[in-house]
């Protein structure tokens, strides 16, 4: 009997600590606007659930990953990112990584190739 209690009292505990782990959510977007003084960075996105637009604020801390770029000082509104972030207990977003898109340049136009002599017509 006493090993059953210990049992389920070790089960509980476990479901209670498996519960408040939080769990990673990746956001993708456009920089809107980033407050280094506050520690802000706001993220337009199509919303997956309304597919309206929506701006989402997320906090920065001075341990959240860089991928793409050497500081947080390089990002600027209208960068395309992937955000990885974790909700904390009041349901605020937390950047734990961030990924900057590389834009993609205008296609390279093709220089025409030119032939030395003249095609004889058939």
């Amino acid at each position: 009997m006493r090993n059953s209690k210990l049992m389920i009292i070790m089960l509980v505990l476990g479901l209670t600590l498996f519960q408040a782990t939080a769990m990673a959510e990746m956001i993708q977007g456009k920089i809107a606007n980033l407050d280094l003084q506050a520690n802000i960075l706001t993220i337009s996105r199509l919303s997956p659930a309304t597919g309206v637009m929506e701006d989402l604020k997320i906090s920065l801390t001075p341990a959240v990953e860089l991928s793409g770029l050497n500081s947080l000082g390089e990002l600027k509104p209208g960068d395309e990112v992937k955000v990885e972030v974790e909700k904390d207990e009041a349901g605020a977003f937390q950047a734990k990584a961030i990924e900057i898109s590389k834009p993609i340049g205008p296609a390279e136009e093709i220089p025409a190739t030119t032939s030395e002599a003249p095609v004889a017509a058939s």
